[in-house]
């Protein structure tokens, strides 16, 4: 058979003439040359978009490492029981690197500056003032703080996720104890104090520590209903409270918030003895169950102001010049100040000079009718 042709009658271009291949050649080499000048300046293009990419990518890590070492720096040639770490969806935190026992002093720091919290001019212009008197440094490691996105302005934002009440009618912020992330209830394992004269924020531990454990505090009073507290936090700290206390089963979160409504019917109770609404046996057996509730009903117990409700009692049965009851509970105010605000705090000195000197010493002492109070036995607490 012979070689079939093209439909419109011309020949393959095996067959063709030398003028046909003449004329077709030159336009294939344009084409390829075409061809070949695009690729090139595509892999240029995307040399270079890459290279850019690549240079962001090393700026963004290095700016970040470089933050991330600063952070560390702020720790470095302090001999903290503790060392900071990135939490998932909570930002950096601390955690122990060796056992940290209750009662044990975890940081003493100064705050870097204190406003006061009834000024007259815009609080922007206060913090921006109180800003520019720092050095550089510090400048640079209150900007590194945590931000919860409470403001357009980023300091004044950073201001408002981590300052704390420094009494006084004034707030600061101290960079390392703004790392301690919080927890409810029994959930927190360290506290803090202002000391107005020394001018320190102290935080103490109030449980046993372990290694690799983190410290968790708490930015609140969360004696309270499960919804209450987690709708405050979420209100005034931009955050969804996942601590052990508010992940509990719904049944024990139930139980929980019945004894909270409790407690809070307590405590208004136990205040009320202050407006001479109960007798001295009265508060005192209010105050009894309010140790029941938080320290052995809850689970885990709640884990602080042992001190001060043991210190309250106190003042009641001195009141009544409840002489051994006065001693008893004073015996356990001055146990738990030591644990909880240290043996240096003033608290736990009253306590003290009360144990020391007797129960004649307490400053309210016989100031309400007296009464024969039983107390809780010495050692109780």
């Amino acid at each position: 058979m012979g070689k079939k042709t093209a439909s419109n009658g011309v020949k393959s271009p095996a067959k063709t003439n030398g003028a046909v291949k003449e004329q077709q050649q030159p336009a294939e080499t344009q084409q390829r040359r075409k061809q070949n000048v695009f690729q090139k300046f595509f892999i240029t293009v995307l040399v270079g978009v890459l290279a850019v990419a690549a240079a962001l990518m090393f700026q963004r890590w290095n700016t970040e490492r470089g933050a991330e070492r600063a952070l560390y720096d702020d720790l470095k040639g302090k001999d903290y029981p503790f060392e900071m770490r990135w939490v998932k969806d909570k930002g950096m935190g601390l955690f122990a690197t060796r056992k940290i026992n209750r009662g044990d002093r975890v940081i003493t720091e100064k705050p870097l500056f204190a406003l006061s919290t009834e000024v007259n001019s815009p609080p922007e212009k206060v913090l921006r003032d109180a800003l520019a008197e720092l050095s550089k440094e510090d400048r640079a490691r209150y900007m590194r703080l945590g931000n919860a996105n409470l403001h357009s302005d980023p300091a004044v934002s950073i201001f408002q996720t981590n300052a704390v009440s420094l009494g006084s009618g004034k707030a600061g912020v101290a960079p390392t104890f703004c790392r301690l992330n919080h927890a409810c209830l029994g959930g927190f394992n360290v506290v803090y104090t202002h000391r107005d004269v020394e001018g320190d924020i102290i935080v103490q531990a109030v449980r046993d520590i372990q290694v690799g454990e983190e410290l968790l505090t708490t930015y609140t009073d969360t004696l309270v209903p499960t919804a209450e507290r987690r709708a405050y936090l979420k209100k005034v700290y931009n955050f969804d409270c996942e601590c052990s206390a508010c992940t509990r089963t719904p049944s024990e979160l139930a139980a929980s918030d019945k004894r909270m409504h409790e407690h809070r019917d307590l405590m208004r109770k136990f205040a009320s003895w202050g407006r001479k609404e109960i007798t001295g046996k009265e508060a005192i057996a209010v105050g009894k169950r309010i140790w029941n509730i938080r320290y052995n009903e809850e689970n885990p117990p709640y884990a602080s102001t042992k001190g001060q409700l043991l210190a309250d009692m106190a003042h009641v049965c001195a009141a009544h010049k409840a002489d051994m009851a006065t001693v008893q509970y004073a015996e356990g105010a001055a146990k738990w100040f030591g644990t909880e605000i240290g043996h240096d705090s003033q608290q736990f000195k009253d306590q003290v000079k009360i144990l020391s000197l007797g129960p004649a010493m307490h400053p309210h002492f016989g100031t309400r009718a007296k009464e024969d109070i039983e107390g809780p036995g010495g050692g109780a607490f």
